[in-house]
């Protein structure tokens, strides 16, 4: 079971231990909707222009949550073991308080 930062906790912790086309359940913790949901996490492989970088989904595994909710994809660079890119909702509400679907890569200094 994880939850929040938990995800990315998760992923560090098994970063060099997935095998591509892995998938494994997962319990997510939603803290807005004070319940948990079941998930797949999907090894997706490595980059073809950068074999560092890994790419991951999270995939929610109800049929009919899937109607409301896109998969989460995340990148990692496996080297330097650091988030590089987020796609996906977040905890950011818009102006109608629903959750934003944002796209952010993330650039490090060194």
């Amino acid at each position: 079971m994880v939850m929040g930062q938990g995800f990315h906790n998760y992923i560090l912790y098994h970063l060099n231990n997935f095998k591509t086309g892995e998938t494994r359940e997962l319990k997510f913790v939603l803290e807005s909707r004070l319940d948990y949901f079941n998930f797949t996490f999907n090894y997706l492989g490595s980059d073809e222009k950068n074999p560092t970088l890994t790419n991951y989904r999270l995939d929610i595994k109800s049929w009919i949550l899937k109607l409301f909710a896109d998969a989460l994809s995340v990148q990692y660079d496996t080297k330097k073991r650091r988030l590089m890119k987020f796609d996906g909702l977040t905890n950011v509400s818009n102006k109608r308080g629903k959750a934003e679907h944002l796209v952010i890569t993330y650039k490090y200094d060194g």
